[in-house]
């Protein structure tokens, strides 16, 4: 091997190893600064959205200390169960409100878990019937959702909706409120009825 070729050598070797040092100080760098970050939303609570009664809620650990200008809101086990109510409502009449003759009433079997076995009677008697021939769709936005009534085992919850009905090829917007009422069964929240705006 000539002399060329050995310090060719020898100066490839330290060039990989000064690479490899760096690259390994490199890491070892960012997992120091990992650690040392704390977590974006200390403090925060996170609501499991499957669980609508308020009851053995999922919070995440919030952090031991929060920096000065950073205020951390807590929220009581009411305002949850309240929050939770009115979240309930909304699901509640996005769901039925919006079917299609297409669904084969997949609307109501949504919310047959929703709702007292007395409302449940109500509303599924069209699943006796068979779905119209022609096609006709409806969708249900809600806008805004406000508590009107609360007590221990009652409550009232008055929203305000965007309908949207597709039949025969023509569309119709409606902008509409309703009232629904909603009680507490067994420790769940059910709704018990609910009356459309005329």
């Amino acid at each position: 091997m000539s002399l060329r070729t050995r310090i060719f050598i020898i100066i490839s070797l330290i060039i990989l190893f000064i690479l490899g040092v760096s690259l390994i100080l490199l890491i070892v760098k960012k997992k120091n600064e990992n650690a040392a970050t704390p977590p974006a939303n200390p403090g925060v609570k996170v609501i499991d959205a499957a669980n609508f009664n308020g009851n053995n809620l999922q919070t995440t650990p919030t952090a031991t200390s929060a920096p000065a200008a950073t205020a951390i809101l807590t929220i009581s086990p009411l305002e949850l169960e309240k929050n939770s109510v009115k979240q309930l409502a909304k699901i509640f009449i996005e769901r039925y409100g919006t079917y299609s003759s297409d669904n084969d009433f997949q609307n109501l079997k949504d919310v047959e878990s929703l709702v007292t076995p007395e409302l449940w009677k109500k509303i599924s008697g069209p699943m006796a019937k068979p779905p119209s021939s022609s096609f006709v769709a409806a969708t249900v936005q809600v806008l805004s959702n406000n508590l009107t009534n609360w007590s221990a085992g009652a409550a009232e919850v008055t929203l305000k909706t965007n309908r949207t009905t597709e039949s025969n090829g023509s569309t119709n917007q409606k902008y509409q409120g309703i009232k629904i009422t909603l009680v507490k069964v067994s420790g769940s929240w059910l709704v018990a009825n609910f009356e459309w705006e005329k």
